[in-house]
């Protein structure tokens, strides 16, 4: 019997459903991934996105920000 998988239960996401999943464009998630601030892994053709990088980019993110707004 086939159970249906929520994002959350994952261990990794396609940039399209990373996307999806911090509202962000398509376009700017690709621009993230190119540029190295998301770190990725392929399987196949497959680009995916672990679970732990999505939380590790929005906490460095958030750190960012606090800097910014400290200065």
């Amino acid at each position: 019997m086939m159970t249906s998988t929520s994002a959350s239960d994952l261990a990794a996401l396609s940039v399209a459903g990373f996307a999806e999943r911090l509202g962000i464009g398509l376009s700017t998630a690709k621009s993230l991934v190119a540029a190295g601030e998301i770190k990725i892994f392929r399987v196949g053709r497959r680009v995916l996105v672990p679970q732990n990088e999505i939380a590790g980019f929005i906490s460095r993110r958030m750190a960012a920000a606090e800097a910014e707004s400290t200065r």
